[in-house]
């Protein structure tokens, strides 16, 4: 068992994250509906209807989906189902505090993105590139910057006007209405003063979002139930330093085999079919950070958009650290102004009976050999 996530959080962000002021993407064209972002306790629920406590249910059975891959056009379909949330209080790395099990139900199939959101794709929407290597103190690159490497350097906002945008491309409703938007050019795009859904919840909206973190961390497992989707953790002296794992090794790009991001698809997928869920670049989620856990009631549909003042949930872990911290459970908390060199994201899309991958927007890519270690 690892100290407390909160006691840790300080040695992982300043080791991974570059800080700036408040920014975000392309506001220009994004819908400014006066919105407040209002403050909240951090966890908090910020909208009403997102409250887990309004949305649970008893449960005597959670039976996860079966690991199917059924994926077309760079987009992979997660089926509704039930898993346990978290991790065993035995599982060798787990946060002391914010990894409590416990069984989520989703309601909703949906869609999520084979791969982390590449440098090209993001630029094909009209967005400037962010991708000038950052140079680390040994000189070298701190992130890739190749078309087909993620997108990096990514606040939260800019992730979500992606989002938007990506949903305006194709005639869908924008999930996201963002308010007070100021477009920085000289910079990485703009400064936003608060963030609400255009729906009652996240799982309501037809258009791209990014994944809640249960929606996350269900498809991150698809339907296994160890510290990796490829099989449990090596215990090690400490979860604090870099020591090779060999479950991780074939699925992820982190600290005993990579010191920047690489192009996506290196590594083998999951059974759902998802790349790079582990390691490489780490992945912004719509919740909000609580730091005391999940709670014990069973939960349905949870959810909790965050506030401009509170912390936001990545989960994957991220290329150069350690493996404990690279597990299916792990969280790190963020403010959404974070513009680390290796942030990014990919999106989700709740699924209609009548939704195809196939009509989705074309993010298929080729699966690149898995490259030597640098």
């Amino acid at each position: 068992m690892s100290p407390s996530r909160t006691s840790t959080t300080a040695v992982v962000v300043a080791a991974l994250l570059s800080l700036s002021a408040a920014q975000c993407g392309a506001c220009a064209e994004v819908p400014t509906a006066s919105i407040a972002g209002d403050a909240g306790e951090e966890g908090t629920t910020v909208d009403d209807g997102g409250s887990n406590e309004a949305q649970t249910k008893d449960a005597q059975s959670c039976d996860s989906a079966a690991g199917v891959a059924d994926c077309s056009n760079g987009w992979c379909k997660a089926p509704h189902g039930c898993f346990l949330m978290g991790s065993p209080a035995d599982e060798f790395g787990r946060g002391r505090d914010d990894e409590n099990q416990v069984q989520v139900t989703l309601t909703h199939d949906f869609a999520i993105t084979q791969h982390e959101i590449t440098q090209a794709e993001w630029t094909a929407y009209g967005f400037p590139s962010f991708a000038n290597p950052i140079i680390s103190d040994a000189g070298n690159p701190s992130s890739c910057i190749a078309p087909n490497c993620p997108a990096s350097r990514m606040t939260w906002i800019q992730a979500v006007v992606y989002a938007n945008r990506l949903s305006e491309s194709v005639g869908l409703p924008q999930c996201y209405i963002l308010d007070s938007c100021d477009v920085d050019a000289s910079a990485f795009g703009y400064e936003c003063s608060g963030a609400k859904l255009s729906r009652s919840s996240p799982y309501e909206c037809e258009g791209f979002r990014l994944p809640t973190e249960a929606e996350w961390e269900y498809a991150a497992r698809a339907g296994s139930t160890t510290a990796f989707y490829s099989g449990g953790i090596k215990t090690q002296s400490s979860p604090f330093i870099c020591n090779d794992d060999p479950n991780l090794d074939p699925i992820a790009w982190y600290c005993a085999n990579a010191t920047v991001t690489h192009p996506v698809m290196g590594k083998a997928p999951n059974a759902y079919g998802l790349f790079d869920m582990l390691g490489n670049a780490g992945e912004w989620v719509s919740d909000s950070y609580n730091g005391a856990g999940y709670g014990t009631t069973p939960l349905v549909d949870p959810w909790h958009l965050p506030t401009s003042d509170g912390e936001i949930v990545t989960r994957g872990g991220v290329v150069g650290i350690w493996a404990a911290e690279e597990r299916c459970a792990s969280r790190f908390p963020a403010p959404w102004d974070a513009t680390g060199s290796a942030n990014g994201f990919r999106l989700v899309r709740t699924l209609s009976a009548a939704d195809s991958l196939a009509t989705f927007p074309n993010f298929d890519l080729v699966a690149t050999k898995d490259a030597a270690s640098d």
